[in-house]
């Protein structure tokens, strides 16, 4: 799916909708909420945009993972026919019109193949993108630092590291 969509290097979420919203001919949106309870993301597919809401409290590596996790939902084409529960929409989305949905994923069960597809995606775009020992990790303490860049260096993408 990286392939496909062009992805071959360091790139960004936002880029990544950006590839996927020329692809598929439809606009993708993503956007933070304040109320997504335990949920730290969804997509939703109106009629004309599909949209990837976040939790607003979310910075950065886990919010790139989660965003690029419900891309990836996008990209495979992951989903159910019915919408999300009228309830859940008013609750979340006072102003939407439940009629508006086309479809929407909700992060479930890790157990389930689309999930750990959609792990495994964001996962591999974060590993081509990741520069462990920079902005990711500046605040982090001196000592930290030096464990992450140990990390990267015994787990880092072998590509990255031939160059």
């Amino acid at each position: 799916m990286l392939a496909d969509l062009g992805i071959d290097g360091p790139t960004s979420v936002d880029r990544l909708a950006e590839q996927l919203s020329q692809q598929r001919g439809r606009p993708i949106r993503l956007m933070a909420h304040p109320r997504l309870g335990e949920m730290s993301g969804f997509w939703i597919g109106l009629d004309d945009v599909d949209t990837v809401f976040y939790d607003e409290a979310l910075t950065g590596l886990h919010l790139e993972h989660v965003i690029a996790h419900e891309l990836a939902h996008i990209a495979f084409g992951h989903g159910y026919d019915e919408v999300m529960a009228p309830e859940v929409l008013a609750t979340l989305f006072p102003l939407l019109d439940p009629s508006m949905v086309r479809r929407s994923l909700a992060r479930k069960e890790y157990s389930e193949a689309e999930e750990r597809e959609a792990e495994v995606f964001a996962s591999m775009l974060l590993q081509l993108s990741a520069d462990p020992t920079a902005r990711h990790l500046a605040g982090l303490p001196a000592d930290t630092r030096r464990r992450a860049a140990d990390l990267a260096a015994t787990f880092g993408s072998r590509r990255r590291d031939a160059r």
